[in-house]
């Protein structure tokens, strides 16, 4: 894939993807949007503080700026953290680790990169960080042995440049696998990926405003997880959708909610 840099008003620069004309962490670029959304919108401090362990993963490294953002809140504090980073490339990590200048968080652990980027593996304080290149629908399918994580920073490439990442099957592989008490934030708040959470098992609601976005979302095994539980009166919405049918491919196709769809979507607990 080919990369380059954009720059934003606020000073922030962020990695762009010619091949599908995306921008990572657009807007307010990649510390705050990174921080806001993924740190603090599944509270990973307080989840570590809770239990002592905390196991990360994080989909769709790209330039790492999620995965940096979670280690410099998590390595001060006490308890272990297990954070694995997945991705099919690193080539956006290199492009922005040889553009460092551009990214704090970046020329702020320069040499840890670096040595991700060389071995797979980097260690800071508490945090233990793994990259495990792969195609993670296939990865996920072939069910690997990894403890099962806490919490997931889901961060694919859009719905429509990327529907195989945001497919019902994944959703519903990923609750399969996460722990008894497990969270994702991801920056989409789409209907169809919401409804797709929400039948492959999760509780779902509101996550932070970031840059653009007046929300994200936040999905949690548990709803008192939720700070803002998505409410009944959301099902209207869903109903009304022309584009709330969860992906059942890696093709990018808009329908509304089959009447079982909209049906097993009534029965939720979280709707009840």
């Amino acid at each position: 894939m080919a990369y380059h840099l954009v720059h934003h008003r606020n000073g922030s620069t962020s990695v762009a993807c010619a091949d599908n004309d995306e921008i990572m962490h657009p807007s307010v670029g990649p510390e705050i949007e990174s921080r806001t959304l993924y740190v603090e919108g599944l509270r990973l401090a307080e989840e570590l503080a809770l239990n002592g362990r905390l196991r990360v993963w994080d989909v769709g490294m790209g330039a790492a700026a999620n995965a940096l953002s979670a280690i410099e809140a998590l390595s001060p504090l006490p308890g272990r953290v297990d954070l694995l980073s997945f991705d099919h490339t690193s080539d956006a990590l290199r492009f922005a680790s040889n553009h460092a200048e551009h990214f704090p968080s970046i020329a702020r652990h320069q040499d840890a990169v670096d040595e991700l980027l060389n071995s797979g593996t980097a260690s800071f304080g508490n945090v233990h960080w793994r990259y495990i290149e792969s195609d993670f629908p296939k990865w996920l399918t072939a069910g690997h042995a990894e403890a099962p994580p806490d919490a997931i920073l889901f961060d694919a490439w859009s719905p429509r440049a990327n529907p195989g990442m945001w497919t019902f099957e994944l959703f519903q592989q990923l609750r399969q696998r996460v722990s008894e008490r497990a969270a994702l934030a991801t920056y989409s708040r789409a209907t169809c990926i919401r409804s797709a959470l929400l039948l492959a098992g999760f509780h779902v609601g509101r996550g932070p405003a970031t840059g653009a976005k007046e929300e994200t979302t936040v999905a949690a095994t548990c709803l008192d997880m939720l700070r803002d539980p998505l409410p009944k009166q959301w099902l209207l919405k869903a109903e009304r959708s022309h584009s709330g049918r969860p992906f059942l491919t890696n093709v990018f196709e808009q329908a509304p909610l089959s009447d079982d769809q909209l049906k097993q979507l009534h029965a939720h607990p979280q709707f009840r």
